[in-house]
């Protein structure tokens, strides 16, 4: 349980980074390298300036992992022809189909354009839905992507008469984090990078903890009667299971009531009620309050103003649950959790809806049986 966890440890196994927290690393297109961006504030109001940084930086990022791509990388193949990767500025009065690398735009309405850090191009994707209609595999045209204003994408085709004519669009390809680490060693990507000599005391410790256990909750609601009731059973039944079981960690996901905060209707005293409720649940199994860290991440009914990143709970909400449980921590909407060796995003919000909604194309399908 918790309370042996950093008793053989000179670092924490478990470490959780808020969205301010979290490394700003910015490519240099020149030396080729990550430094840690010291000139701009983290901050959740930046400026103009800022804004027009923060997608360079973005682009520059995504060029240099699609071009050590084994489909751009001629160093990685020498028998394979290779790709090659185009600016816009290069398209002009070049001809045959190329690929290049971009943001997508909507500079007038009905009308998409490709935009790179020195130029931008208008769109045509007839070619795209003469495909789709005549039943082409989407696949081989659109891949696995869902595509929207603002995204970054690889776009095949050529150029006519000053139009891009999109014969193919996808996601810039992925890499491992192993295969990101091995090319850039030493740049903490995560945050709480943890001192090589300190790395094989938590690889120790994962060897001797491999039954930590971790339980996720999200949409708990404390203002439903039957919702409580169902939390009062579960804890029930985790305090008699076996102490080897019990979790280590237990994570509450938003939101955590069926009302906006601040919303018409909303009593404050009573959402307080609510917490204190909760905390009084949990502090009634002495064992788990003593030995669970608990992690509060918050959903967009649970702050005053739901945009993301967003805060961790109210001040007046949390106060109940400092004053009960041994290990509580309330963390934003996204946040890093690290336990051990192993990186955990955190982040809850109805995502994959809002994309679809605002998909330009209609998302690939993956057949019955195929991996998402």
């Amino acid at each position: 349980m918790r309370s042996d966890i950093t008793k053989h440890c000179s670092v924490r196994p478990q470490k959780r980074h808020t969205c301010l927290e979290i490394p700003k690393c910015v490519y240099n297109s020149t030396t080729k390298s990550f430094v840690d961006e010291k000139r701009y504030n983290k901050t959740l109001f930046g400026t103009a300036s800022e804004k027009a940084h923060m997608f360079r930086n973005r682009y520059d990022i995504a060029r240099q992992r699609v071009l050590r791509n084994p489909l751009f990388d001629n160093s990685a193949s020498i028998d394979t022809e290779v790709e090659q990767l185009a600016t816009i500025e290069t398209l002009q009065g070049s001809s045959g189909s190329c690929i290049v690398l971009g943001f997508l735009l909507q500079l007038e309405d009905s009308k998409y354009y490709l935009e790179d850090l020195n130029a931008q191009i208008p769109l045509d994707f007839e070619p795209i839905l003469s495909k789709m209609e005549a039943g082409a595999d989407l696949q081989e045209i659109i891949g696995y992507g869902i595509f929207l204003e603002g995204t970054l994408v690889l776009v095949k085709g050529e150029v006519q008469e000053g139009v891009f004519k999109v014969a193919a669009i996808f996601m810039p390809p992925p890499e491992d984090a192993e295969d990101t680490g091995h090319t850039y060693p030493g740049i903490d990507f995560f945050g709480g990078q943890v001192p090589a000599k300190l790395m094989g005391q938590l690889e120790e410790w994962e060897k001797a903890n491999a039954d930590t256990t971790v339980y996720v909750f999200s949409d708990i609601l404390l203002d439903s009667p039957k919702s409580l009731n169902k939390l009062k059973l579960l804890f029930l039944q985790l305090s008699e299971s076996d102490p080897e079981y019990r979790p280590n960690i237990i994570i509450f996901l938003g939101n955590m009531t069926s009302q906006a905060l601040g919303g018409t209707g909303t009593d404050l005293t009573k959402v307080v009620g609510y917490y204190s409720a909760l905390a009084d649940i949990i502090a009634s199994y002495r064992d788990i309050c003593e030995n669970t860290l608990f992690i509060f991440v918050p959903g967009t009914l649970d702050t005053s103003i739901p945009v993301f990143p967003l805060p961790p709970l109210p001040g007046f909400f949390r106060k109940p649950l400092e004053d009960k449980l041994s290990h509580v921590i309330f963390s934003t909407n996204p946040c890093h959790l690290r336990i051990g060796t192993k990186q955990i995003v955190i982040y809850r919000d109805d995502a994959v809806n809002n994309l679809r909604r605002k998909a330009i194309f209609p998302p690939f399908q993956p057949k019955e049986g195929e991996p998402i």
